[in-house]
């Protein structure tokens, strides 16, 4: 079944002021952080690493994270969400999108350690042994899961 993959018109959506927002580093510190993570890599101590720069913002009145994610949309790559609780969300942008969606099909990237199924039970037990005799995967598949 194909997908509906067409993009609506961005809705009219206006937040309001936020009462206040910190940013939880600053650019500066943060810049020092990737100037230190490629000197580490540089002399093999550090194999992968993850900035990122956070801010928390607060509102006086009860904001819908969608709402501000549809804010964020045109303006940076891909956004996700997550609301545990009613009264706090977890959001943000990544350039590395978790899905895609076309016509035909939903696209994951692999992010560690995978092999395509076999074709067999047979097939899928080789897949697996060669998957962890690999140390490359395995690597992979350890800082990844750190």
């Amino acid at each position: 079944v194909p997908f509906n993959t067409t993009s609506p018109p961005p809705l009219p959506v206006s937040l309001p002021p936020a009462s206040s927002m910190r940013e939880g580093t600053s650019y500066e510190k943060w810049a020092e952080s990737v100037e230190s993570a490629l000197e580490q890599m540089r002399e093999g101590r550090l194999r992968k690493v993850v900035l990122a720069r956070n801010y928390l913002v607060k509102f006086d009145v009860d904001v819908e994270p969608l709402d501000v994610l549809l804010q964020l949309r045109s303006h940076h790559g891909y956004l996700f969400c997550l609301q545990p609780q009613r009264g706090s969300a977890f959001l943000g942008c990544s350039p590395e999108p978790l899905f895609r969606i076309s016509p035909e099909c939903i696209e994951t990237m692999a992010i560690a350690g995978t092999r395509p199924r076999g074709g067999s039970e047979r097939e899928d037990e080789e897949l697996a042994q060669e998957l962890l005799a690999s140390s490359k995967d395995m690597l992979e598949n350890a800082v990844t899961a750190e």
